[in-house]
């Protein structure tokens, strides 16, 4: 689970179109993530959320900067039991992404993990 600063969540008080899917989104299901758990992940790696639809993305894995869909991960394992670990995160995800919910090794042409290369430029005939 990742929980946003108090600030953050003050922020969101005041918006009036809340998503109802919004917490749910913070949450990874069937995933116990310590935070060296976290780190064996790549950048670009795909978490499940308790939408099925929706993923959370790994955006960084820098020690000192680790972040998930751009969100840094501020304090680490606060909360710790045999089902659940809580991360606090400097605001709240953005719900609105567009990407897909498959998992990246099941994409064409991408290795678990891997940075997607765009498509090579084509010469002209």
């Amino acid at each position: 689970m990742f929980v946003p600063t108090d600030a953050a969540i003050m922020d969101l008080r005041y918006a009036v179109d809340m998503n109802p899917y919004l917490i749910p989104y913070h949450i990874t299901p069937k995933h116990h993530l310590l935070l060296s758990d976290l780190y064996h992940l790549k950048p670009l790696t795909l978490l499940p959320t308790l939408i099925p639809w929706k993923t959370i993305l790994i955006t960084s894995t820098l020690l000192s900067n680790y972040k998930i869909d751009n969100a840094i991960i501020t304090q680490t394992d606060i909360y710790v039991s045999s089902r659940l670990v809580v991360h606090g995160i400097n605001h709240i995800l953005d719900f609105n992404p567009q990407r897909s919910s498959m998992p990246p090794l099941l994409r064409a042409g991408n290795v678990l993990g891997a940075r997607i290369s765009p498509a090579p430029a084509l010469s002209p005939a």
